[in-house]
């Protein structure tokens, strides 16, 4: 009964003539179209307004990101990047203004944050028949520019006591860069006597222990946050299907060069006898036996990483430099998946240890990379010559004066410590 009156009504609305209902229906009509064009311009100013932001967005965080890496012209960098998004400064009204630091906020004093501005004009599509103008659209962003990891001298170990020993009458030059140890202990950094470091910083996760008078020059910072290894994520060359090669003594004047894919296996170890002179042609040199290199040894090699690891089930290897007069020079590849590391020693170490003895002249460019041993420096070792030589252990003990620094223009070394490129507004 209710729905047969409906539809009369309806009938009765269609059939009438009066006029009024076309007005009335005309209006209503006007009104809808007004809600539609509302929300089209609504919607338009959204997508406008989220485009700048993340032009703003991006172009802030590169610029702090060239920033980081010692770029002079932020701004370029900044405006390059808000290129790709459409934002083009200078053209079709669109401005990208490049600040750092920040002109307003928080970061107003910060010479790490880079601040970008993108200023837009934004059309009004059915608003403007109802006689508004059209309007602007603005976007900021503020991004703080991440430090460089400075450590060149870092202990893994996350709680044995003397994860780094320094012991009496010894000096440690970390030259313009920082010592680092993970161990929780109250001796995650012992000083045994009248012994020295140098260094930019000493950061320990635990504490610092003296016996007897020892000094430190750059300040010393204990209950740090615990640093991620920098080389976690390298793992060990493809080699399983490679033969060994021969000999393992190697003569005097020989050039070694790795012809398989640029590596070579050493299956029962790899020593350069005294009094021998060797060459180390670009490459990777697996070793699954000792390293050794003896006194007065002249051993040179460009763009060389020696992997200490086993196929079989026996224990991975270490190295040993000996005794008084060996002349060493040694750089890690730039490029490539061991890029930065000069000797990488794989995790699967049990406890053991590698010993750079008393009187060599070593001179390391790259990483020397022992995450499951200790490393020990015996008397007169210097491996700073070249200024680019991180040494990354599981422990380390100085028993002689050592200097290591991170000089590093050109060597993709991965420092730990520093922090991350970030927004904050």
């Amino acid at each position: 009964m209710r729905l047969r009156r409906l539809l009369a009504r309806g009938r009765a609305l269609r059939d009438d003539r009066a006029g009024a209902t076309a007005i009335t229906t005309g209006l209503l009509m006007v009104v809808g179209l007004g809600f539609v064009g509302l929300g089209v311009d609504v919607g338009a100013a959204y997508n406008a307004r989220r485009a700048a932001q993340n032009a703003a967005d991006s172009a802030a965080f590169s610029g702090a990101a060239a920033a980081m890496g010692g770029d002079s012209d932020v701004a370029l960098q900044a405006r390059a990047v808000a290129d790709r998004y459409g934002m083009v400064h200078g053209e079709n009204g669109v401005t990208v203004e490049v600040n750092s630091p920040a002109s307003s906020g928080a970061y107003v004093a910060n010479p790490q944050a880079v601040e970008v501005i993108v200023t837009r004009p934004m059309k009004r599509f059915f608003a403007a028949f109802l006689g508004a103008e059209d309007g602007v659209v603005r976007a900021r962003a503020v991004a703080v520019a991440g430090s460089a990891g400075d450590g060149c001298i870092m202990a893994l170990n996350p709680s044995a006591g003397d994860t780094i020993l320094i012991n009496g009458g010894v000096t440690v030059t970390a030259a313009g860069c920082s010592v680092y140890s993970n161990s929780t202990s109250n001796r995650s950094m012992t000083m045994n006597g009248p012994s020295t470091v140098v260094a930019k910083s000493v950061e320990l996760v635990g504490q610092l222990l003296r016996n007897g008078p020892s000094t430190i020059t750059g300040p010393v910072n204990t209950g740090v946050p615990t640093v991620t290894d920098p080389y976690g994520d390298i793992g060990l060359p493809a080699y399983a299907h490679l033969p060994c090669e021969t000999p393992s003594v190697i003569s005097s004047g020989q050039t070694l060069n790795p012809q398989r894919k640029s590596i070579v296996v050493y299956c029962t170890g790899l020593t350069v006898q005294t009094l021998q002179t060797v060459t180390f042609n670009p490459g990777i040199y697996v070793v699954e036996g000792p390293l050794i290199f003896n006194g007065n040894v002249v051993v040179r090699g460009d763009g060389v990483t020696f992997v200490l690891t086993t196929r079989g089930a026996g224990p991975v290897p270490s190295v040993t430099i000996n005794g008084a007069s060996a002349d060493i020079e040694l750089s890690a590849p730039t490029s490539g998946p061991m890029a930065g590391i000069l000797f990488y020693q794989d995790r699967r170490a049990g406890s053991g240890s590698n010993t750079f003895n008393g009187g060599s002249r070593a001179r390391f460019r790259g990483a020397l990379y022992f995450p499951k041993q200790t490393v020990v420096f015996n008397g007169g070792t210097d491996v700073t010559s070249g200024g680019c030589t991180q040494l990354i252990a599981n422990r380390i003990t100085f028993n002689g004066a050592a200097r290591l620094a991170m000089d590093c223009a050109g060597m993709p070394l991965r420092g730990p410590g520093g922090s991350r490129t970030h927004l904050v507004e």
